[in-house]
């Protein structure tokens, strides 16, 4: 039987397709990409305009000869690959591989997996547009050029054998690099410490804030000692009617950062999530950079909303268009066209596929994906439903202004000067409050009541306004007219805070800056955060911030009392912290690359594809470019490491960055800061036997300050982390570290190939200094219980007749004494290799 054959790039898609489109069609997957670029650098022809080769992925050929199988029987191919440049170049890539035409080999799309959808696809459909295909292969191209060719650099002047594989990247490093210079921040903005102030002055014990902020104890105590007596005054602003706009309906770069912000899910997993939730036909397309939502769906939208709410809740765009005032967010603007973007043309919004499902069947999806769907939901239903009205003011308390100059601060220090004048205005209490008039698009998630928090401040506001005055006719009213407008503190309370405190970036903050500065594109947000934290550059961490000694104030009555406590500050969970590996490999390039890797030039670059895709560019002209940036910058980098190495011989002694070989940071004489095969690691280089150095490497801290080690800031003993293989750093002795170890026989003494059994008493091992152990170290002849450590079931031991080989495996229910009679070497200095053969040939 003849039939019609749909690929798609997921095999999820299939049965619902065949379902919707019935008998005559069948459905099958490509499972994304068919083929490949042949050899990296390689597969380009830079001298015939940057002709890429490719080659069929190796795991897809199984999948490919099915295909074929498919095709040869079929009367008719349709291309459905996914609508954006990854699924275009995809269809071009089936017709290369299967003999397909390309101009005449039908290409459908559409952006959710309905009945409707689907058949409306079928019946228009379109062929491939090769200026999109174009784009696509530039872009793949572009990525090849600079991280082929730049990525070798840091092999050579970093490290070639991370098992993480160092890499440049176009979208890559610039996505690192707003993670370093957000770190940069942070390091210059250590935050101050003021103090807020609190007043409690109304029944509802309502917080009113002080709007300025004390900066030292003197300042704050002086204050609130004029409280005590001051005659603290009630206000407020005039009433205002705020009007508070819908949310945008949701692009990938929006939908990743709510995700992440409410949901705490990563932006990699909210696209695997929505990946599921497309398939499953509960949601349009999530690779977007669309805000529009097609007239169809709004039309469906608006019967559900006046429906479940009420005609008044339903969006009116003129309603919208003359009270909007941020342009930007305008549901105009949202729903007109603005151009050909010929990537997403026709895409929509991320949204349901139908409004009216409000909850989907827990036995069909997970929790995740059900909290992911009822997210999409919200907001794209609040997205179509009119502005929410509110009505509000600001109450305001005076408070007194005290002159701010140079004090005396607990225990005689003295505090810097802040002012040397009174303020220019007097500092007040407030408590802004607002209440709805109309809860439009609100209604969705429901309103806090704060009824009588308002009605009880609003008694007082409208007591002084002149449209009461003018309608004052009742006795309440009129009573409060009459009332005098002094108000008394109930209690005070002024605590230390953080000011000025920068923040690490989330996930969904780095999506956001990437969007803003033109970093890739949506469907490669996610990727781009995941990337830089496999490389190991960046991790997804908790932030131990500082503990200091704060001196807080209660003032009650007319008792001030102080109370001295501990506070963080700064603690941070699930931030983006750059790693050290990141941050050299951020320098360097930056050093030597910085105008590849430039916000703008990036920019440049996805605009320039932009412009490719709508046929206004040559695709191979934008490579061009490319390539003959990094060559300059490459020639430009052997030039200056001529130049370095006469430097760093000159400056040998000081610590500082080397590059004439490797990327390095020297500590001291013996020991160097690198990037090794697992990561950053210390590089000991001693004086051992006779035939040369002896050269070793030891594990690092995570949380080195980088600014601090390049200044020679760290120790050894401070840099190297302590664990079951490298014990606790004591020192040299004779040329040779010395290691503190705790094995099955208790704590030893470990230099070189030498192992000796140490006793530390009530010490904890990093009390113990290299003293505590020299008489170990310097009297190799004494007696000891042990005498040394061979490995962990085996030692030499001291007994009643002599030394012997002590050897007890976990199995052994009893030990094995093996004599030393007839070992010709010296068994207390020899090479450990030496005594384990001995002790093979001897034990039973």
């Amino acid at each position: 039987m003849s039939y019609t054959l749909i690929i798609v790039e997921s095999p999820a898609k299939c049965n619902k397709i065949e379902s919707y489109l019935g008998e005559g069609y069948k459905c099958a997957a490509s499972f994304g990409h068919i083929r490949e670029l042949a050899d990296g650098l390689n597969a380009i022809d830079i001298q015939n305009n940057f002709q890429p080769t490719f080659k069929e992925c190796e795991d897809k050929k199984p999948q490919i000869a099915k295909l074929r199988k498919l095709i040869d029987s079929a009367k008719e191919v349709i291309l459905a690959s996914d609508d954006d440049r990854e699924g275009e170049a995809i269809a071009w890539h089936l017709c290369q591989v299967f003999g397909l035409p390309v101009s005449k080999t039908k290409r459908i799309v559409f952006h959710e997996i309905t009945e409707t959808a689907l058949k409306n696809a079928v019946a228009n459909p379109t062929t491939i547009n090769m200026n999109i295909v174009n784009a696509q292969i530039s872009r793949q191209v572009l990525d090849v050029l600079v991280g082929y060719k730049l990525s070798p650099v840091l092999w050579k002047y970093v490290s070639r054998n991370s098992k993480k594989g160092l890499s440049a990247g176009r979208c890559q490093t610039p996505a690192l690099r707003l993670v370093y210079e957000n770190q940069k921040e942070i390091d210059a903005s250590p935050g101050k410490k003021v103090y807020t102030t609190t007043g409690y002055f109304t029944a509802h014990t309502l917080p009113f804030t002080l709007n300025y902020n004390h900066t030292n104890e003197i300042e704050m105590s002086t204050f609130l000692e004029a409280s005590v007596n001051f005659d603290h005054s009630y206000s407020c602003s005039p009433l205002r009617t705020t009007i508070k706009q819908p949310p945008t309906p949701f692009t990938t770069s929006t939908l990743q950062q709510a995700a992440n912000n409410e949901l705490r899910i990563s932006p990699k997993e909210t696209m695997k999530i929505c990946q599921t939730l497309y398939e499953s036909g509960y949601i349009t397309y999530m690779r977007t950079d669309s805000t529009t939502l097609s007239e169809d769906f709004i039309g469906k939208t608006n019967t559900y909303i006046e429906k479940t709410y009420g005609r008044e809740y339903i969006f009116v765009k003129e309603e919208k268009e003359k009270k909007s005032t941020k342009k930007k967010t305008t549901k105009k603007e949202l729903k007109k066209d603005t151009g050909p973007d010929p990537d997403h043309c026709a895409h929509e919004a991320i949204r349901p596929t139908d409004i009216t499902m409000t909850n989907i069947k827990e036995e069909e999806l997970s929790p995740k994906e059900i909290k992911m769907y009822a997210l999409i939901h919200r907001n794209t239903l609040e997205s179509c439903m009119a502005p929410a009205t509110y009505k509000g003011f600001t109450a305001i308390i005076s408070a007194p202004a005290i002159p701010l100059a140079v004090g005396e601060g607990r225990h005689g220090a003295i505090l810097p000067r802040q002012q040397t004048q009174q303020m220019e205005l007097p500092p007040e209490y407030r408590y802004s409050i607002e209440q709805p008039i109309f809860q439009g698009w609100k209604i969705v998630a429901g309103v806090e009541d704060n009824s009588k928090e308002y009605n009880y401040l609003q008694v007082q506001a409208l007591a002084k306004s002149s449209q009461v005055q003018a309608l004052a006719k009742s006795s309440q009213v009129q009573a409060l007219l009459n009332t005098k407008n002094s108000i008394t503190y109930k209690k005070i309370t002024s605590k230390v805070s953080m000011k000025d405190l920068k923040s690490h970036l989330s996930e969904a903050k780095l999506v956001q800056l990437m969007e803003q500065n033109g970093i890739g594109r949506p469907s490669t947000f996610s990727s781009l955060v995941d990337k830089i934290q496999e490389r190991g550059y960046v991790k997804v961490d908790t932030v131990k911030g500082k503990t200091l000694k704060c001196i807080d104030f209660e003032l009650e009555g007319d008792e001030l009392s102080e109370l001295e406590v501990d506070r963080d500050f700064g603690n941070e969970k699930n931030k983006l912290v750059i790693q050290p590996t990141g941050i050299l490999i951020l320098e360097f390039l930056l050093q030597h690359f910085d105008p590849l890797f430039m916000y703008d030039y990036t920019k440049h670059m996805e605009d320039s594809l932009d412009l490719i895709a709508k046929g206004d560019k040559q695709w191979y002209e934008l490579c061009r470019e490319c390539l003959e940036q990094i060559n300059i910058l490459t020639n430009e980098l052997k030039v200056d490491k001529k130049e370095q190495k006469s430097k760093d011989d000159a400056d040998a002694d000081k610590n500082k960055i080397n590059i004439t070989n490797k990327i390095s940071i020297k500590v001291d004489e013996h020991h160097t800061y690198i990037i090794g095969k697992h990561g950053p690691v210390l590089k000991c280089t001693m004086e051992g036997r006779a035939d040369g150095s002896v050269i070793t490497f030891k594990p690092v801290r995570e949380d080195i300050d980088m600014e601090k080690l390049k200044k020679g800031g760290y120790t050894v003993e401070e840099l190297v982390v302590e664990n079951k293989l490298t014990g606790h750093y004591l020192g040299l002795y004779d040329k040779k570290e010395v290691y503190l170890k705790n094995g099955k026989f208790g704590y030893y003494v470990e230099y070189g190939d030498v192992k000796k059994a140490v006793r530390i008493g009530l010490k904890t091992p990093t009390e113990v200094t290299i003293d505590d152990v020299a008489d170990v170290l310097f009297d190799s002849s004494s007696e000891k219980v042990f005498h040394r450590v061979i490995d962990e079931n085996t030692s030499i031991r001291n007994g009643k007749f002599g030394d012997y080989i002590f050897y007890k495996t976990k199995t052994m229910k009893k030990p094995q004494f093996i004599k030393l009679a007839g070992f010709k070497e010296d068994y207390k200095t020899c090479d450990v290799s030496s005594l384990i053969k001995w002790t093979l040939l001897k034990k039973v």
